[in-house]
């Protein structure tokens, strides 16, 4: 078994897997043979039900069940691709993934009461960026002055952008014919002749997908982008990043920005979450109805959300 799980990281480092991938399968790979008393070879594979029973029993959290099953269709079409035998036994094992994956997305739909203690109103939402707004001084002496500045266009930023943490991977740059997009960064860029800002989205987590996006950045953080940049200017803080951490000498990860945007919520004493921001905007009324008659429809039909989407739902009919 050895060989064929040797064989299998090859095969996947190959095909330009990544490495922490590869290495999430490979220790998958090792948890399924464990669970099936490390067998020989891959024929324990071609038992889908009984399988499936075993995973069953033996684990409560569905994710787990669902990784467990996940790592099994890896293996079948990393060795059997293109088998009609096997074809057939991957079809069983994905129903049976496909119906965890919907009974996952159905509670997700349900909000958890921490969640619910850390949504904003539109109204606080204003409280809070006109408290970090006063905390601006109007002339800067120290370094440490940038840090209210900062927080102020983080806030405003995420509730523009509703992004990720990955808004931290920026660089700060002026719009010019130099510039060049370097994939491994992400760019916000100040255009001074039209007065304009937008950000250029190179890494973040779903980038294999969407590939390079660019956003248009709110005109109303125009001037505090202005006031940063000459700040780093004037202290000769020059690594270019956007966002420091409070010492003003390393970038901001994502760590810290979960919890500087916690803190966020002082004014109106509640503790705030960049994933319930975005949770809010997901949530919004206006799409909230189509969302859920496209999960019944798939649910009636007996497919996932992604695959009703990706090969059932054509817009062109």
């Amino acid at each position: 078994m050895d060989k064929i799980q040797d064989k299998f990281v090859n095969d996947l480092t190959k095909k330009g897997v990544s490495p922490n991938t590869v290495k999430n399968y490979k220790s998958q790979f090792n948890s399924l043979l464990d669970l099936f008393n490390f067998p020989d070879n891959l024929n324990f594979l071609t038992t889908p039900e009984k399988n499936i029973k075993l995973i069953d029993e033996s684990y409560t959290n569905p994710n787990t069940k669902a990784s467990k099953i996940n790592i099994i269709m890896v293996i079948i079409k990393n060795f059997y691709s293109g088998d009609k035998k096997w074809e057939d036994i991957y079809k069983i094992y994905e129903v049976y993934r496909d119906k965890i994956k919907n009974e996952l997305i159905s509670k997700q739909g349900d909000i958890s009461e921490k969640q619910k203690e850390k949504m904003i109103t539109p109204e606080q939402t204003s409280i809070i960026k006109e408290f970090l707004k006063s905390k601006i001084k109007k002339q800067f002496k120290i370094k440490q002055d940038i840090i209210p500045l900062r927080n102020y266009i983080l806030f405003t930023l995420l509730n523009d952008l509703k992004t990720r943490g990955d808004i931290v991977n920026s660089k700060i740059v002026l719009d010019s014919k130099k510039f060049t997009n370097d994939i491994k960064y992400n760019f916000i860029i100040i255009n001074k002749s039209k007065k304009t800002l937008k950000y250029i989205q190179n890494v973040y987590k779903t980038s294999k997908t969407y590939d390079t996006q660019e956003f248009t950045i709110t005109n109303e953080l125009y001037p505090f982008f202005i006031k940063l940049y000459n700040a780093y200017k004037k202290f000769d803080i020059t690594q270019e990043w956007a966002f420091y951490q409070d010492n003003l000498q390393e970038k901001l990860n994502e760590n810290n920005l979960s919890k500087i945007y916690s803190s966020f919520g002082e004014s109106i004493n509640k503790q705030l979450s960049i994933q319930v921001n975005r949770i809010a905007d997901a949530s919004a009324p206006e799409d909230r109805d189509s969302i859920l008659r496209i999960k019944e429809k798939a649910k009636k039909q007996g497919h996932s959300i992604q695959m009703h989407l990706d090969r059932y739902f054509k817009k062109d009919l």
